[in-house]
């Protein structure tokens, strides 16, 4: 009996041995032809993943392209190499940093050459193009810039031009035909053109230095943001619905205009001057002032807009609660979300302040500074449960582990650093360490970042 079980056990382990065997053959077998099995996906699969690595990946330019994501994906082998080059959306977007070129040493006609390769294997594909420069010495002059934005001016759908010093009217963008920009952002400038853009008529969203004497499709604007001096724009824009601008005026002899279609401000004011004080906004949901004499045109600025506002940021300590009683009952019934950047004392989490504002749902203190009182804070957010659903509180400085420190010097340098780098560097050097309370280490839950590693116990601070 016991024989025969041995001679049945020793068939069974030849059988093992065989079919180990085959396996390894097979697994030899199919390493030879596809030694990494994600090379044999569809070329239609690989160009999809390729495009979601935009996310990750630094942008396509010039110099700097090592790390961009058509760069790196067309490097692994012959087959991705296809795959990327075949996929447009990839050679899409293009930064050309003008003066970092010089240094690289790259020459002018083969940078031309370079961006004439990778934006035709955009195919049809909309441009968004970045040309940034802060100087014209050297052999990148505005006329170099001036070939490519026109040779490619007819696919350009987004673009954005630092110009620095140099002087923008040489580009000729008032010459060039733009028929699917969309969105441009002008930075620089030695001086003004007095045209810009006039071919460009799907042009919606327009940043510049300076909105003042220029001529340019404001008609068709939907957003703007730059610098303004006077009410001009909101007369020659009617269909703007998102203004960001500077107000620098300080002439106090304006005449109130009224804009029906704007549902976005925001505005900061360096001036005596508020523009509030001359603006009607009746469609507005969203408004962003900074401390400035805006606070005390809020309450005349919302008797003559009855505007349906959802959203208020106000920038600004205690002065901006001054005139609250005043203003708040006249947008007491849409306001939904209030944001206060700067400072405000403890005090104001005993304040009632939103009880002339039942229906707001968010509240947000950016830039933070006091100690809280965290059982006056509990207590406020109790009362509150019934409405508000969001709660905020952004610190300005760091109180916490983000902040800088200086441990002493390190090979004659100084060390300074954040305190959560300096507790990883010490964890990483072997040190246990452990920062909280005998129930609970906070840099084992996450607060010093997930730079810190291993296991924390044994140093309590």
């Amino acid at each position: 009996m016991s024989t025969d079980l041995r001679m049945r056990l020793a068939k069974l382990d030849e059988q093992i041995i065989e079919l180990e065997q085959a396996r390894a053959t097979m697994k030899s077998e199919l390493y030879a032809t596809a030694k990494y099995p994600v090379v044999d996906l569809p070329t239609e699969v690989t160009q999809k993943i390729f495009l979601q690595c935009h996310r990750v990946f630094d942008p396509l330019r010039i110099p700097s392209f090592e790390h961009s994501a058509p760069i790196v994906l067309s490097s692994v082998c012959q087959t991705w190499r296809e795959a990327a080059v075949g996929t447009p959306e990839l050679w899409s977007s293009l930064v050309v940093l003008f003066d970092d070129i010089v240094a690289s040493g790259l020459k002018p006609g083969v940078v031309e050459g370079i961006i004439e390769l990778w934006l035709a294997r955009a195919s049809d594909r909309p441009l968004s193009l970045g040309f940034e420069s802060y100087t014209e010495d050297g052999p990148f002059t505005l006329s170099r810039w001036r070939g490519i934005l026109h040779r490619w001016s007819p696919q350009i759908h987004d673009l954005d031009l630092f110009v620095g010093r140099l002087d923008l009217g040489q580009l000729g963008l008032d010459l060039a035909s733009f028929p699917l920009l969309q969105k441009a952002s002008i930075r620089g400038g030695v001086s003004d053109p007095s045209q810009i853009f006039l071919n460009a008529p799907r042009l919606h969203d327009l940043c510049l230095v300076t909105a003042s004497q220029l001529t340019s499709p404001w008609a068709q604007l939907t957003k703007f943001e730059g610098t303004i001096s006077d009410l001009t724009l909101f007369t020659v824009a009617p269909n703007l619905t998102e203004l960001i601008c500077s107000f620098e005026c300080d002439s106090d002899d304006l005449e109130i205009v009224t804009h029906s279609h704007l549902r976005s401000l925001t505005i900061s004011e360096t001036e005596e001057v508020s523009v509030l004080q001359y603006l009607t906004l009746p469609a507005l949901k969203r408004l962003d002032i900074s401390d400035s004499p805006a606070y005390g045109a809020l309450q005349s600025f919302f008797e003559r807009s009855l505007p349906p506002l959802t959203e208020l940021v106000l920038h600004g300590e205690q002065a901006c609660l001054e005139s609250w009683d005043e203003f708040t009952p006249l947008v007491a019934d849409t306001l939904e979300s209030l944001h206060i950047k700067n400072s405000l004392t403890t005090a104001f989490f005993v304040y009632p302040i939103l009880d002339s504002l039942p229906n707001v749902r968010s509240l947000t203190f950016e830039k933070f500074t006091e100690d809280l009182d965290l059982n006056s804070l509990v207590r406020f957010l109790y009362a509150q449960s019934g409405n508000l659903r969001i709660f905020n509180i952004i610190y300005g400085p760091s109180h916490f582990f983000d902040c800088d420190a200086f441990a002493g010097f390190l090979d004659g340098e100084e060390t300074v650093d954040t305190v959560n780098r300096h507790l990883a560097r010490l964890v990483q050097s072997g040190m246990d360490v452990y920062f909280g309370t005998k129930e609970k280490n906070y840099l084992r839950t996450g607060y010093a970042g997930n730079s810190i590693p291993g296991n924390v116990r044994s140093f309590l601070v």
